[in-house]
């Protein structure tokens, strides 16, 4: 029995996808095969037999449109009222409604979006039949990669998207949190002083100078977020000053501030023209090394003693 892992769900997921084709799948292996490849009594059997995992292959779990249009269902209900309204409308059209929904969902900036969607309800169904197919072996289904882990938020699920409308509290609150994080060895007081500086000197999150993307879960939880303001130099020069990188705890390691860095900052990497600057606390949260990785360098080193440092003689 193969292995439930990343690259068989890939290899299943386009198959089930796939309309101009039946395919089954190889138990020994998982490798995904054209039904017209096989022997032909072979495959007469496969379309009128039980599951069975005795066999060198079998069927893939049903997948029929009236899925596929369930699903687009729920994810337009799970959208704000304008987006939900025009993929509603987009799937009333007859016919055409998937080829409708899809451009819908492409003019709205969601198709990213519903096609992690779309994965992750494809990822439940095989993992079922995965399970079934296990248990009619004898076989341990956690044991060959068939557990929840598999939809556990990986790089390719995170979403980045640019927030429009930004909650400045929420973005306030958590740029607090970050501060608090990053200095928690300093003296509260101190901590408190020195944000209010960095505030004071720096425009708020919904300032037009400043932009903010978010970092989300497939389900649109706001899992990190990157803020940045510009400004002009001289002549046709910017400074694109980076004023908070943020991961909550729980979603750390996974990768999410090397995306967010990606999505939001690479582009204007490289500009000509473009500066860009951030001040990066001594916290060792792996910031610095990602900031690294695309170029940013130590320009200046803030030197501090606290009031109870002993003096060296």
């Amino acid at each position: 029995m193969f292995e439930l892992d990343a690259a068989a769900l890939r290899r299943l997921i386009f198959a089930l996808e796939d309309r101009t084709r039946h395919y089954a799948v190889r138990l020994s292996d998982g490798e995904v095969v054209p039904v017209e490849r096989l022997d032909r009594d072979l495959a007469a059997r496969l379309h009128t037999a039980p599951l069975d995992p005795r066999q060198p292959y079998v069927t893939l779990p049903d997948w029929t449109s009236t899925q596929g249009f369930a699903v687009m269902e729920a994810f337009a209900e799970q959208q704000n009222a304008a987006a939900r309204t025009a993929l509603s409308q987009a799937l009333h059209t007859g016919p055409r409604a998937f080829r409708a929904f899809k451009n819908s969902t492409k003019q709205l900036g969601l198709e990213q979006r519903f096609h992690r969607y779309k994965t992750r309800r494809l990822r439940t169904v095989l993992r079922a039949w995965h399970a079934e197919l296990c248990e009619l072996a004898g076989l341990d289904a956690t044991e060959l990669g068939a557990d929840e882990e598999l939809d556990g938020l990986t790089e390719e699920d995170i979403l980045v998207v640019p927030m429009e409308c930004v909650p400045t509290a929420l973005i306030g609150e958590l740029d607090l949190q970050a501060h608090r994080e990053a200095y928690h060895q300093l003296d509260p007081a101190l901590s408190r002083y020195l944000y209010r500086c960095r505030r004071m000197q720096t425009p708020s999150p919904a300032d037009p100078r400043s932009s903010v993307w978010a970092a989300e879960t497939p389900e649109h939880d706001l899992v990190g977020f990157l803020w940045y303001f510009s400004d002009p130099l001289d002549h046709d020069d910017r400074i694109v000053w980076i004023e908070q990188l943020y991961v909550l705890q729980s979603y750390r390691r996974l990768g999410v501030a090397e995306v967010l860095v990606r999505h939001a900052l690479q582009p204007l990497l490289g500009r000509p023209g473009i500066h860009v600057a951030c001040n990066v606390p001594t916290a060792p949260d792996g910031i610095r090394e990602v900031f690294a990785r695309y170029g940013l360098g130590a320009l200046q080193t803030v030197l501090y003693r606290g009031p109870q440092t002993p003096v060296k003689a």
